[in-house]
């Protein structure tokens, strides 16, 4: 979909309040700061080794073909970037399937892998693509996706609505084993892992339906199962190693 952006995303909640610019200058110092480290160590040859690239189409074998009760049946109708082709500068493999299930809402999967995080390659997140296609984006309270080893993944959640389609969307990024809930925190996180030598890989999930809020419970089912496949390569891909 190549709407233009109606209202863009609109996530914040009031004004801001005093102090706000100071918190924001000390972000943007800390990020800076980050930055300027990394690229002293990428100069002296000391970055961390990065995970050797995906090739195009390896996520088909990575992702199962049934989820619980839903079924793959097609990959069209997901809301891409506006980068042509996604893959291109942002991820090694990009991944989209529609699920099926009797009684059950079908349910959208993109899933964006990249062998390699740092302070330049950034996994894409619903809050830019979905404006950039004409959406208006509402923020829901967040999700905690618990796994079998004990951790737990904060799921953000979101209502994309535009004059013709209302999605519900359910997503995390994974940064090498942490799941980052903003772009702040995620580009934090890659340099972090970077300056003590640990490249990370990174990968966003998104879990999506077209149809009011009635239909969340089902993404944070589909969620849940996936998180916790059977296969241990899927696990290790959408939640980390263990």
């Amino acid at each position: 979909m190549n709407r233009p952006d109606l209202l863009g995303a609109r996530l914040e909640a009031g004004s801001e309040q005093p102090g706000a610019a100071r918190a924001l200058a000390r972000r943007d110092f800390i990020i800076g700061a980050a930055a300027l480290g990394t690229a002293a160590l990428s100069n002296l040859g000391l970055r961390g080794a990065r995970a050797a690239p995906m090739e195009r189409g390896g996520l088909q074998s990575l992702i199962p073909a049934a989820i619980g009760p839903w079924s793959y049946a097609a990959d069209e109708g997901l809301v891409m970037s506006r980068e042509s082709p996604l893959t291109e500068k942002t991820y090694d493999d990009v991944l989209t399937r529609v699920y099926i299930a009797p009684q059950l809402a079908p349910l959208m999967l993109l899933v964006g892998y990249s062998s390699s995080q740092d302070d330049s390659v950034q996994l894409h997140r619903p809050e830019s693509c979905y404006p950039a296609a004409g959406f208006r984006l509402e923020e829901r309270p967040s999700r905690s996706v618990a796994l079998r080893d004990g951790r737990r993944i904060e799921a953000r959640c979101l209502t994309a609505t535009a004059p013709d389609r209302i999605e519900q969307i359910l997503y995390w990024t994974r940064v090498g084993r942490e799941f980052p809930v903003t772009y702040f925190s995620q580009r934090i996180s890659a340099i972090r892992q970077d300056l003590v030598g640990r490249r990370p890989d990174g990968v966003l999930v998104r879990i999506s339906a077209i149809g009011t809020e009635a239909v969340a419970p089902q993404l944070e089912r589909f969620a849940k199962l996936l998180a916790n496949s059977p296969s241990g390569r899927t696990r290790a891909l959408v939640a980390g190693a263990a």
